[in-house]
């Protein structure tokens, strides 16, 4: 084609291909000027396919090139400021240039020739399309029968058939510009065929959902007016209609609840009525039932009779719960105050102690001492927000929160809830949102008017009352830990841990295997070996779980031969329960220089630890070794900057810091340690490698110590003492700040052990080392310092006279110079 820049009418809404007629409706004012302008031009106008329809301002790059060349046939005006025009559309042409945008755009165009080789295949392609083409149009229903009939073209020019088949159908303005834009009649058919395989797939789709939606409300209108029917049949008869019962079974429900407050009698008389309307194979019927029974199942301002018998309260704790005077002391107390007060208001009690240690037991032990009902909510397993306050009911599957769930199983509203393992949230909270959300259950000030998602009413727990559990104050988020009063129960020492077996747990055990009192029987020192030899732990569940081994296969042997009569003792033991799984620390047979008897106190309770140290030839550093944490590690340099500052008190010469390297050891390198409390025996330890001064082997110590030498108070005193007990050492070097206490231990471990109290760590040698003498000592030091002091002196004098004596002899030369001189 010649140099000539043809007009481009940008095309919105259709795709005009060669060989067909089209009518264009213009709206554009650029367009409109394109078409008056060229209305009697004989070379006609290029029509292009805009890329994107949506796009306010068109521009050259958002034009198809491959267009159509068309003539203007006729031009009518149609409503305001628009006109329709009708295009002949002639061959197909390529955009090779655009010359200008403004007053509209022109461009260069090539006309583009058609491959018209592999007829017979085209042929083919065709037919085949012509046969889905047919099935297209009697299957969807968009397509009229006169529109039906304009298909049926004559196919022995492929390339117009397929152009003519694409203008017709009702398909993309993408898909009809893939159409135009291939060049080869073969490719031109294959993709065309694809398209209408396409649409006969989307349209089998469509025809299948279409057949189960009518089958689905065909089998729904069937089933209403089967019912309607049954339930006429049934009055003809007679007959109650089930559903009719259940709405008068929830009206005489309502009405006879005395004690639904007056607004859930409300919503409940409109959720029935709303029920009536229902159809019962509706999914919206089982969930208006599953919400009317819970609000009839909630014990709205039902209580139970409290007990307030303070003497009868003390008596059911006292006879259910064993050790631990101080706690149950906490909570009798705790328990007065609101009997005489009536104050609602109190703080959350919170149970804190390591795992096994009674505090559920307990928990439930103070609802029975309440003559309340108990329930348990285990905070641990909370994850979200939703399974507290529960999910709106307008959510598929929907349901209340944990909380309306326990209430709704409970005969009254002022339970004892015990919030299980409440340090354990913090492990999954989400932010704040779950700790601020149980500040809002527990806090009486804000749970009187609870509501949860799914009742979506009020409901009143302020009545409850509140219980956590926790084994760390530290893993408590700080919204939660300032409104609970925390009641701390340490681990059980052996002997607590005897007298619980026997009084409590075995009795029970026998109880629940049917065993009787002559079939199985436990020595006290049988137990006492168990809780030694196979359970580590502060509380009793790994004990509980050694005397249910013990049960069961005692109930085996009874169910095999008919009869049976163990007697369980220290001896026999192994036979039951195997070999001893842990081997606890005893205390050494022997004095030893650098060996002394710490103690620890770990998560299962108290523990012997050994505290060993040797010197050796170096430059004075200080060697560390067992797995020791930070704060160990500076204890140990403050203990050997004190002991080095006092050499004179334990006769060590200064020089030997400096000449020898020290190493302390802490067996079981395998299990970390940490913590100030082993400073006063590692002082001991350093002392004695550096006097050479053996130590007792029967004295325990415990002890922070400070860089002045102060003894200072520690933790875990309760257990550290049974463990030296339990080790057979029954003297104990402690803090003095730890002498209050004393009165917390048991009677026989208060009676067979001696206590010595120190304030410094002077005091602590003529205890520990053996043949320290600290007047000897000092006698000796200051010997050694007069024999000092004169030799020094000595070595002062012997320095003059020599000075005086060089002076003289110098005086003397030069007066026999100057004699010489004057002869």
């Amino acid at each position: 084609m010649g140099p000539v820049a043809y007009p481009v009418l940008p095309l919105l809404t259709t795709v005009v291909f060669p060989g067909t007629v089209g009518t264009l409706h213009i709206i554009r004012k650029q367009s409109i000027n394109l078409i008056l302008e060229n209305k009697d031009k004989e070379q006609g106008i290029v029509l292009s396919l805009a890329k994107d329809v949506s796009a306010s301002q068109m521009l050259c790059k958002d034009l198809n090139e491959i267009s159509v060349l068309a003539q203007i046939v006729k031009i009518q005006e149609s409503l305001k400021d628009s006109i329709e025009v009708t295009v002949a559309a002639e061959k197909r042409v390529r955009i090779t240039r655009f010359v200008t945008e403004e007053p509209y755009h022109t461009a260069y165009v090539d006309e583009v020739e058609e491959d018209v080789s592999n007829v017979h295949e085209q042929l083919s392609s065709t037919s085949r399309i012509a046969e889905l083409v047919e099935k297209l149009v009697k299957g969807d229903n968009h397509y009229s029968p006169e529109q039906c009939s304009l298909f049926d073209l004559s196919r022995d020019e492929p390339g117009f058939y397929c152009d003519t088949v694409a203008n017709r159908l009702h398909i993309s303005l993408d898909a009809k510009q893939r159409v135009l834009s291939a060049l080869s009649i073969t490719q031109r058919a294959g993709i065309l065929l694809g398209i209408v395989t396409e649409e006969l797939q989307r349209i089998s789709i469509e025809n299948e959902l279409r057949s189960k939606v009518e089958l689905s409300i065909g089998k729904h209108q069937r089933e209403k007016f089967l019912r309607q029917q049954l339930a006429q049949i049934r009055r003809e008869l007679g007959d109650d209609d089930p559903d009719d019962k259940l709405i008068k079974e929830y009206f005489e429900r309502i009405e006879t609840s005395p004690n639904l407050p007056d607004h859930v009698r409300n919503r409940a008389l409109l959720e029935t009525e709303r029920l009536k309307m229902l159809s019962p194979a509706s999914a919206e019927y089982g969930s208006t039932k599953n919400y009317l029974d819970l609000l009839l199942q909630l014990p709205w301002n039902r209580f139970q009779p409290e007990e307030n018998d303070i003497p009868k309260i003390e008596g059911v704790v006292s006879a259910g719960y064993y050790g631990h005077e101080s706690v149950k002391t906490q909570i009798l107390e705790y328990l007065a105050v609101r009997k005489l007060t009536s104050d609602i208001r109190s703080p959350v009690l919170c149970l804190a102690g390591p795992p096994g240690t009674g505090k559920t037991s307990l928990g439930q032990l103070i609802a029975e001492a309440l003559n309340r009902e108990f329930v348990v909510l285990n905070a641990a397993s909370l994850t979200s927000v939703e399974e507290i306050r529960g999910t709106n009911r307008t959510f598929l599957g929907a349901l209340p929160g944990r909380v309306i769930r326990a209430f709704a199983g409970l005969k009254s509203c002022n339970p004892v809830v015990l919030l299980d393992d409440l340090d354990k949230l913090s492990e999954h909270q989400l932010g704040l949102s779950l700790p601020l959300l149980l500040v809002e259950l527990i806090d009486p000030r804000q749970n009187k008017t609870f509501v949860d998602h799914y009742l979506g009413l009020p409901f009143d727990l302020s009545h409850a009352i509140f219980i956590a559990t926790i084994d760390s104050v530290d893993a408590v988020p700080e919204s939660l830990s300032g409104r609970m009063e925390v009641v701390e129960s340490a681990g059980y020492i052996e002997e607590e841990k005897v007298a619980i077996a026997r009084q409590f747990i075995i009795p029970k055990l026998m109880k629940r295997h049917k065993l009787s009192a002559s079939d199985l029987k436990f020595s006290p020192n049988a137990i006492r070996r168990i809780v030694r030899h196979y359970t580590l732990e502060s509380g009793i569940q790994g004990l509980k779980r050694e005397l249910e081994i013990m049960c069961r296969k005692c109930v085996r042997q009874k169910s095999s031969s008919g009869r049976v009569a163990w007697r369980v003792t220290e001896k026999n033991l192994e036979r039951y329960l195997g070999t001893p799984v842990y081997i606890p620390e005893v205390a050494e047979t022997q004095p030893e220089v650098g060996v002394v008897t710490g103690l620890a106190w770990t998560g299962s309770g108290g523990e012997l630890m050994m505290v060993e140290g040797l010197k050796m030839r170096g430059s004075g550093n200080v060697i560390t070794t067992g797995s020791l944490g930070d704060v160990m590690r500076e204890s140990i340099q403050a203990a050997h900057s004190f002991i080095r500052s006092k050499a004179d008190l334990l006769g060590i010469d200064y020089s030997d810091f400096g000449n020898f390297d020290v190493h302390i050891h802490f067996p079981s390198g395998g299990i970390p340690k940490d913590g100030p409390s082993a400073g006063l025996a590692v002082c001991i330890v350093i002392a004695s490698v550096m006097s050479n001064c053996p130590i007792r082997n029967d004295i325990a110590v415990t002890g922070e110590v400070s860089l002045r030498g102060k003894v200072l108070p520690v933790s875990g005193t309760r257990e550290k003492i049974a463990a030296a007990h339990r080790a057979g050492i029954f003297t104990l070097v402690m803090p003095s700040g730890n002498e209050k206490d004393i009165h917390l231990l048991p009677p026989q471990l208060n009676k067979e052990m001696s206590f010595v109290f120190v304030e410094k760590v002077e005091d602590v040698f003529e205890h520990t080392l053996i043949d320290f003498n600290p007047e000897v000592l000092s006698l000796q030091q200051m010997l050694q310092n007069e024999i000092v002091k004169a030799t020094k002196n000595l070595q002062k004098q012997s320095q003059f006279n020599m000075a005086q004596s060089g002076a003289g002899a110098h005086k003397r030369k030069r007066s026999a110079a100057r004699r010489r001189k004057e002869r």
